[in-house]
């Protein structure tokens, strides 16, 4: 995972168990049965050495059950470690979270950690003040804003229109990058075609990748980054 995509094992990378039977697919068969045959003779080999060995700490099955009750209690904590609850304690014993970054967070704070932090927890964190009347509200105001804008709008029939959006990870105009000078715009018919109809920009919240998170806000109008910080793929 390192090797190929520079990333540590996250929560999203565990969710490829359900692809199973594709992953296997992609190895040779030579490599799968002796897979197979290495964890049966394991399994053989710790059966027998259980049967016959005689030194057993706890041989009540009630004492066992206790002790396996602490153990799960003891590690349910870190299973919520990115959550509202155990954040700030976990950052206190040292954890440093950088969701952002897998292979960042893995070398600041150790594998194991860094699979726990990529956990999602709460989807969203609801903000101070929301409540049904907080949005309408808000949708009164931007309604007035709208009816604004429109009132000084060239072209007012939007019932007939049709809507297109491009997502390109290579296409920009030159003339945004800064510092930039160039003897033609490449992009005359496309800059025709926006300033004779209702065009835009829109402003990405990434880039070089996350395609899917860019369509989730096109489609929606919402902002991925309302969401919490492991959140990186809306859809799923």
């Amino acid at each position: 995972m390192i090797n190929v995509r520079q990333e540590a094992i996250t929560e999203a990378s565990l969710q490829e168990v359900t692809a199973f039977g594709n992953l296997i697919g992609m190895l040779d068969i030579k490599l799968v049965i002796a897979f197979v045959v290495i964890l049966i003779v394991m399994a053989v080999l710790l059966f027998i050495i259980y049967r016959r060995s005689k030194w057993i700490v706890f041989r009540s099955i009630r004492w066992r059950a206790v002790l396996m009750i602490i153990s799960i209690l003891a590690l349910v904590p870190f299973f919520q470690i990115n959550s509202d609850q155990n954040k700030e304690t976990f950052i206190k014993l040292g954890d440093d979270p950088k969701v952002w970054d897998s292979l960042y967070d893995a070398v600041s704070n150790g594998g194991i950690v860094a699979l726990l932090n990529s956990r999602t927890t709460d989807a969203m964190v609801q903000p101070k003040g929301y409540s049904q009347a907080t949005m309408k509200k808000l949708v009164k105001k931007y309604q007035g804003e709208a009816k604004s804008i429109n009132a000084t709008r060239q072209n007012k029939n939007f019932k007939n229109q049709t809507v297109i959006y491009t997502l390109s990870e290579s296409l920009t105009k030159p003339s945004y990058v800064p510092g930039l000078t160039i003897s033609d715009n490449p992009l005359k018919k496309l800059n025709n075609i926006m300033n004779t109809t209702s065009s835009g920009h829109m402003v990405s919240s990434g880039y070089g990748g996350g395609t899917a998170g860019i369509e989730y806000s096109t489609l929606t109008g919402f902002n991925i980054t309302a969401y919490k910080p492991t959140i990186t793929m809306p859809y799923s």
